[in-house]
């Protein structure tokens, strides 16, 4: 029988979570805790090399800028090896780790939330997850806007097929030049349109607003500052926010999407 072995997404995880949780700096005991969860939740052999494991993952972390070395109280002394404590970005990441742990836990995640994405789209946003990982932050933010891009040139479609010529003419004048201000107003519209209705149930139209406006933002980063010359504003904090919010939004606009590709059956 082949004997599991713990990943290096789950290593990953663990650290972060530790480093979140104990009170000490010190990079032995932070591993030796490591070593002591992976063993606690069952997740697998660490193997003979398992020091050297988390030792890597450590290191990779540093350079993924999610954590950084140095005494918490400001106490330095020489040590075989340095202290080592997260960096505000890795609070962050270390607070939604259930969320955001790896870029399989991701992909289930954006699945979970939106049934009916394309898989062009989980691609597109698992891409931009590995570059946030690696710290290639306009690729991410590039990546994460052509995502969030499909899946509103999606729901306009589905909406043109679903209204009549006339009420969706410019709608269709939208989708076919790529006017994003205007394809972002009619759908607005329309959803505003099948409320009053009362055709639309609040269970699908819910924070529909609000997503529209974070598809709006990752879309406007990709297609200005990250992309035009001299743009120089995308923050890793604005990617992990995209990051974050993505799969809520997405599964947001599914549902509209699903709503009304079959009110057009």
């Amino acid at each position: 029988m082949t004997e599991t072995v713990v990943s290096e997404s789950d290593l990953r995880r663990l650290v972060l979570q530790v480093l979140a949780t104990v009170s000490t700096d010190d990079w032995g005991s932070i591993r030796a805790e490591v070593m002591k969860r992976v063993n606690a939740e069952d997740l697998g052999s660490i193997g003979r090399s398992g020091e050297q494991r988390v030792n890597q993952v450590i290191v990779s972390l540093l350079i993924d800028q999610l954590i950084t070395v140095g005494a918490r109280d400001g106490n330095y002394s020489p040590r075989a090896w340095p202290s080592i404590m997260l960096t505000e970005f890795g609070k962050s990441w270390a607070a939604d780790i259930a969320r955001l742990r790896d870029p399989d836990g991701y992909g289930a995640l954006l699945s979970e939330y939106a049934p009916g994405v394309e898989a062009a789209t989980v691609e597109y946003a698992l891409e931009a997850f590995r570059c946030l990982q690696q710290n290639l932050l306009f690729a991410c933010a590039v990546m994460i806007g052509a995502a969030a891009e499909r899946e509103v040139f999606r729901l306009g479609r589905a909406i043109l097929a679903s209204e009549t010529e006339e009420a969706t003419k410019k709608l269709k004048e939208a989708l076919e030049r790529g006017r994003l201000p205007t394809l972002f107003q009619e759908i607005r519209t329309s959803i505003e349109a099948a409320i009053r209705r009362d055709a639309m149930p609040f269970s699908v139209h819910q924070g529909s607003t609000e997503h529209l406006l974070s598809f709006q933002e990752m879309i406007r980063v990709q297609r200005n500052d990250a992309v035009h010359a001299g743009g120089t504003t995308v923050s890793k904090e604005k990617v992990f926010l995209a990051i974050q919010t993505f799969p809520v939004a997405v599964g947001a606009i599914d549902r509209l999407r699903s709503w009304f590709e079959a009110r057009g059956h």
